[in-house]
């Protein structure tokens, strides 16, 4: 069986409401860097006992549609390389706690909506640690 069960799936909402947080949203390097920003085998660790693996929401690999790239694609922990990809789409400067400002000048901010009856909500706030520790102020 292929199932999803004990996965953690999170998707950034490209249709944001807010043209500003949308239009960095839409961009590649934004999504790239929030991935980056993870520490999978820390949550590995504290989720799943060690027992998980690291991956994408991408075809397993009994699937005709399997690429092993897309599998394992930015999931390396790397917050410098994150941090890297984040200046480079102008998010470089910071309020005096850190959090990036938008190109309208309002510092960026965004919100992780989750049931708590999904999954581990322990894991989900360590996402939304991981991403705060780049300037991505998130909350659940």
């Amino acid at each position: 069986m292929n199932g999803g069960g004990g996965t953690l799936n999170l998707a950034p909402n490209l249709n944001h409401r807010d043209p500003v947080l949308r239009s960095i949203i839409e961009d590649r390097r934004f999504r790239i860097a929030l991935s980056l920003a993870i520490n999978r085998n820390e949550m590995n660790e504290v989720g799943y006992f060690g027992l998980g693996k690291a991956m994408q929401n991408a075809p397993p690999s009994t699937s005709l549609y399997y690429v092993p790239e897309y599998e394992s694609a930015y999931t390396q922990y790397d917050p410098g390389a994150a941090n890297l990809l984040l200046d480079e789409m102008g998010l470089d400067k910071r309020d005096r706690r850190g959090v990036r400002i938008r190109p309208d000048g309002k510092p960026i901010q965004i919100f992780i909506d989750s049931a708590s009856m999904v999954g581990n909500m322990q894991l989900i706030e360590l996402v939304a640690e991981y991403w705060s520790a780049v300037g991505v102020k998130t909350d659940v």
